[in-house]
C-alpha cells in the first residue's frame, strides 16, 4: 500500500468516526475493550466498554529528532499503546465478504513462551464481488494487540508455503485478490510478558471507511519463559523508522534464542519488516539485517547494548547512519551512533 493510500484510509476512518460522534456519545461507544478473551467467547463478543478517549488511528509518532554523535536528545516521549478501532461503528461493505477457510499456523490455544515472536497465518477466500487491492488495510479490533499497531498493510500470499520469521522466506506478496480467490494472510505477533490466555481480533477495512465482515482472530496461551522477557535484548524497544527520510518512531519487538536474535516492526506505512541477527561479546553486540519478508534486499546493522539494558547504540551500515533504540520510558543514548573502529 502506498503512503498516500494509507494516509487517505486514516483520514477516511477518522472523518467517519468524527461524523458519527453524536451517535458515539449517545450510545456510549468509543473503542472496544482490550480485556483478554478466550476462544469460547469469540463468537459472542463482550459489550463495548465506554472509555474517555478521542478516536484516533495511531500509525507513528512523528517527533522531530536529529541524531549526531554530540546531539542533545529531547525529553522522553513514550509511544502510545495501540488502540483497538471500534469496527462496529463502521458500515459493512456491501460488495465484500471474507470466508475463513482454516488456520495455516497457530491454531487456537497454541502455547508460546512470554515474549516469543510468531507468525499467524489464515487461509481466506474473497467471497465478495469486489477486488481486494491497495485500498484495503487490516485493523486491530479488540483483545490484546500482541505488539502489532492499530492499522497494518495486509500481507496476502499464495497458499504454497508456511511463513517463518525469516527475511526472504515468504512467498511473493500479492497485491490484487479477485473474487473467489483463496490466499493466505499473515501477521507477526509477540506473546505478552505475562502468562495467561490471550486473543487478538482483526478486521479488514477499506479506505472509504467500510469494514469487511467477518473479523478474524488469533488465540494463544502464554507460559513463563526461562528468562525475563524485558532483559537483555528481549522485549519491546522504541526506534526510528529506518526506511524514512523524515523522522517517525515505531516499536521493535525482539526475542533471543540462544545466540540468535529474531525481531520485527511495522514501519510508518504499516508494512511488515523482519529482523534476523546474531549476538557476539557475550550478548553485548548484536549484528544482523532487516528486510521485508519476501525480498532478499536487506539493510545491515550493528548494535551495542547499554549496561543497564535500557538503550542500544547502533549503526545502519548499509545507509552509513546512526540507528539506535530505547525502552519506552527511557531516552535515546547519547551518542546514538556506534562504531566498532
Amino acid at each position: 500500500m502506498s503512503p498516500k493510500i494509507l494516509l487517505r484510509l486514516k483520514f477516511s476512518l477518522l472523518c467517519f468516526i468524527a461524523t458519527g460522534s453524536l451517535l458515539v456519545s449517545a450510545c456510549g461507544l468509543n473503542f472496544r475493550s482490550t480485556d483478554q478473551l478466550w476462544p469460547s467467547e469469540m463468537l459472542t463478543l463482550p459489550p463495548i466498554t465506554p472509555r474517555a478517549i478521542t478516536p484516533e488511528i495511531i500509525l507513528a509518532t512523528n517527533t522531530p529528532v536529529r541524531f549526531s554523535p554530540t546531539s542533545t536528545k529531547p525529553a522522553v516521549t513514550p509511544l502510545p499503546t495501540p488502540t483497538a478501532l471500534n469496527i462496529e461503528l463502521l458500515p459493512i461493505s456491501a460488495c465484500d465478504k471474507l470466508i475463513l477457510v482454516e488456520d495455516v499456523t497457530v491454531p487456537d490455544g497454541t502455547i508460546f513462551k512470554t515474549g516469543e515472536i510468531f507468525v499467524k497465518s489464515w487461509r481466506i477466500t474473497n467471497g465478495g464481488e469486489c477486488n481486494w487491492e491497495d485500498d484495503v488495510s487490516l485493523a486491530y479490533y479488540g483483545g490484546d494487540s500482541l505488539s502489532a499497531p492499530t492499522l497494518v498493510e495486509p500481507y496476502f500470499m499464495p497458499t504454497t508455503n508456511t511463513p517463518q520469521p525469516r527475511i526472504g522466506s515468504w512467498s511473493p506478496k500479492l497485491f490484487k485478490i479477485e473474487p473467489g480467490e483463496t490466499v493466505d494472510l499473515a501477521l507477526l505477533f509477540r506473546a505478552p510478558d505475562q502468562p495467561g490466555n490471550y486473543v487478538s481480533y482483526w478486521s479488514m477495512v477499506r479506505e472509504n471507511g467500510k469494514r469487511i465482515d467477518p473479523y478474524i482472530w488469533v488465540a494463544i496461551s502464554v507460559v513463563a519463559s526461562d528468562s525475563s522477557t524485558a532483559t537483555g535484548w528481549n522485549g519491546v524497544w522504541v526506534i526510528q523508522d529506518p526506511y524514512l527520510n523524515r523522522v517517525a518512531e515505531t516499536t521493535l519487538s525482539l526475542f533471543r534464542q540462544n545466540d540468535t536474535l529474531l525481531g520485527f516492526f511495522y514501519n510508518a506505512y504499516g508494512e511488515l519488516i523482519l529482523l534476523n541477527g546474531w549476538l557476539e561479546n557475550d550478548g553485548e553486540i548484536a549484528k544482523g539485517e532487516i528486510g521485508q519478508p519476501w525480498q532478499r534486499v536487506t539493510k545491515a546493522f550493528t548494535w551495542k547494548l547499554s549496561q543497564d539494558q535500557t538503550q542500544f547504540q547502533g549503526t545502519l551500515l548499509t545507509d552509513k547512519k546512526a540507528w539506535c533504540g530505547r525502552r519506552n520510558d527511557k531516552p535515546y543514548p547519547d551518542p546514538c551512533l556506534f562504531s566498532e573502529e
